[in-house]
């Protein structure tokens, strides 16, 4: 009697080294240990203290080391570490066989001895806040096909939104994110001290934060904008500038309202 025989399909689990302990790094152990045909093989740090912090963080056998001596060969490494550090890092582990990557939204692809990648994540991370990986936008680049391919997939993994971007390109959208993030987040944080100068809680702007950044979500911010400077409202400038108690916010509110004028034509 014969017996007909299930075809079977083996997956190879592809290994990641992940090089950093701070906010990127946290964030892409969290992404790749939901992955199913990935796993991650240690994570390098400098901070035995975060090596504890993580290995409580996590619900898996997460292998941490402080010893470059212990970096054990895998199919990616993942560098999350600043980025005036990156390139010599990326010099004490580069291996001609493995994908070297690192998420820098500044530095170009580094000609080290590995096979050289990007994979930047554009997004704020923070520990304490929950992310929708699939969500999140992958800029990759590499100059080898077969590399791009495997970058591609590890992307592709993880998120729904992944793009072919190049050095230049890639510099431009981290000059931009710093607008759009790191400049607006300033702009809460002014907003907010002069709301403590006055006794009010800054909870009541939260509503208006939201709308406006929804706006965007639907048509250009050009299109979105409002404001006294928008309408040339100059009585209301020069009061806005008058409450004003610190240098700081007096600077940026008229260096604000004079690029604004100037966008509409005043």
């Amino acid at each position: 009697m014969f017996r007909c025989l299930e075809k079977i399909t083996f997956v190879f689990m592809k290994t990641i080294s992940i090089f950093g302990t701070g906010n990127v790094a946290f964030h892409m152990i969290k992404a790749i240990s939901l992955l199913k045909n990935y796993k991650i093989l240690q994570v390098y740090g400098r901070s035995e203290q975060k090596h504890y912090d993580f290995s409580n963080e996590f619900n898996f056998d997460l292998k941490t080391t402080s010893d470059l001596n212990e970096i054990q060969p895998a199919d990616f490494y993942l560098v999350c570490i600043k980025d005036d550090a990156i390139e010599e890092f990326i010099e004490k582990i580069a291996r001609p066989n493995i994908i070297c990557m690192h998420t820098s939204g500044s530095l170009p692809l580094l000609d080290k001895n590995c096979k050289n990648a990007v994979f930047y994540p554009l997004q704020t991370f923070s520990k304490s806040s929950e992310l929708n990986y699939a969500e999140i936008p992958f800029c990759i680049e590499a100059t080898e096909e077969d590399v791009f391919t495997k970058v591609e997939e590890l992307a592709l993994a993880i998120s729904d939104s992944v793009f072919s971007i190049s050095t230049e390109q890639r510099r431009s959208l981290h000059v931009s994110a710093v607008f759009v993030c790191n400049f607006v987040n300033h702009l809460y944080s002014l907003g907010e001290e002069i709301c403590k100068e006055k006794g009010v809680p800054f909870e009541i702007l939260k509503p208006l934060i939201k709308e406006t950044a929804s706006k965007v979500q639907q048509i250009s911010p050009t299109e979105a904008q409002t404001g006294p400077a928008k309408r040339n409202d100059q009585n209301t400038i020069q009061s806005h500038l008058r409450q004003l108690s610190g240098k700081d916010q007096k600077n940026v509110y008229q260096l604000l309202t004079n690029s604004i004028l100037n966008t509409y034509g005043y």
